[in-house]
């Protein structure tokens, strides 16, 4: 039988079970999940809301909390994409979750990049970048182009939009500049010494 690799992510989440399973005290010693929450968190708010003077705002401040927990998620399913034996419709179905999860961190990024963007949709948010100018064009180009593919995700299918879930999310290739994307907004502000930036998958 092939031998599992000690250092992998899901080795020891299931180092954490089995010890759950023998009432070991604190089985999550074993887990590791990717980056630490408090390590995203305290990123996010040194180089995201270093405008502020005094205290960063509530709104900013649990923007950051959702970003930090998705990012764990991200890690949770990018590693599960590389060290798990899939389905190919359990691959799909992984891919269309990191495309969400990317997506939406990427919009609240933004949120915490230029202020006016809260309360605005993303479509929204796509035309103020544009018509402002506030990233690279060739940025503006691949968010415009990924909002318009997350916005393929359905569960029913309709006569103008019949293809299935899966079909429509076996690229790998789609997932990987979705996680650029996101990497290239977090790259704008923390320097390369801190970089949280997430492995493609």
């Amino acid at each position: 039988m092939p031998e599992i690799n000690s250092d992998s992510y899901f080795y020891h989440l299931l180092e954490a079970q089995a010890a759950r399973e023998n009432n070991e005290d604190s089985p999550s010693k074993y887990a590791s999940y990717g980056k630490p929450i408090d390590t995203i968190t305290d990123t996010l708010k040194t180089y995201f809301c270093s405008n502020y003077t005094s205290d960063i705002p509530e709104k900013d401040l649990n923007t950051i909390r959702n970003i930090s927990y998705s990012y764990q998620l991200l890690e949770f399913y990018i590693h599960a994409k590389k060290e798990l034996y899939l389905s190919f419709p359990l691959n799909c179905m992984i891919n269309k979750q990191l495309l969400i999860i990317s997506f939406e961190i990427e919009q609240a990024l933004l949120c915490l990049m230029f202020p006016d963007m809260y309360n605005k949709s993303a479509n929204e948010r796509d035309k103020i970048i544009k018509e402002k100018k506030l990233l690279k064009r060739s940025l503006i180009e691949k968010i415009d182009n990924n909002r318009k593919y997350r916005n393929k995700i359905h569960l029913s299918v309709t006569e103008n939009n019949p293809d299935m879930d899966y079909q429509i999310f076996s690229d790998d290739s789609k997932v990987n500049e979705s996680i650029t994307i996101l990497n290239s907004l977090l790259d704008i502000k923390i320097p390369k010494e801190k970089s949280i930036s997430l492995d493609p998958i």
